[in-house]
């Protein structure tokens, strides 16, 4: 068993490294969404990469419809982590299911945001003609939301 963990985590930690160089050929935009107001953070680049990682290693599926109205209010009540790359990519997402991706977008508080413990992310994720349905739920989340929030002071 503990093999199989190991295991799993090199292809999570390799797959996620090929998804972030494929990536990284186009130019991403990082946008820090607090209440409705719009900042850009630095290192739109590194926290782009941590995205994609939780993106990558997401461990569910959510049934959850995805409607405009509902990505307006995360936008305007909650703290979220918006990247969209100016041109469409293959990621990986839950599961190893290989997605046409353009935007990302991680609510950082909120009903969608993580628990206190930062256990887990609910990463929503586009496909070039806005925001999909099914976001995918990272429940391993702590690591990379530490350093998302280091990031952006937070």
């Amino acid at each position: 068993m503990p093999r199989m963990l190991a295991l799993l985590a090199l292809v999570v930690l390799i797959a996620s490294c090929c998804v972030a160089k494929s990536a990284q050929k186009s130019q991403v935009k990082a946008t820090l969404w607090q209440a409705g107001q719009a900042t850009e953070p630095a290192e739109p680049d590194s926290l782009a990469a941590i995205a994609l990682r939780l993106l990558a290693s997401a461990d569910d599926e959510l049934r959850l419809i995805v409607t405009p109205e509902m990505v307006q209010g995360i936008l305007d009540q909650d703290i979220a982590l918006e990247l969209v790359w100016s041109e469409t990519f293959t990621a990986d997402t839950a599961f190893g299911v290989k997605q046409e991706i353009d935007r990302v977008l991680i609510p950082l508080t909120g009903e969608y945001g993580p628990p206190d413990d930062l256990a887990s992310a609910v990463i929503l994720f586009g496909d070039g003609k806005g925001y999909v349905t099914g976001p995918n739920q990272n429940n391993f989340a702590r690591p990379d939301l530490l350093k998302l929030r280091e990031l952006l002071k937070l």
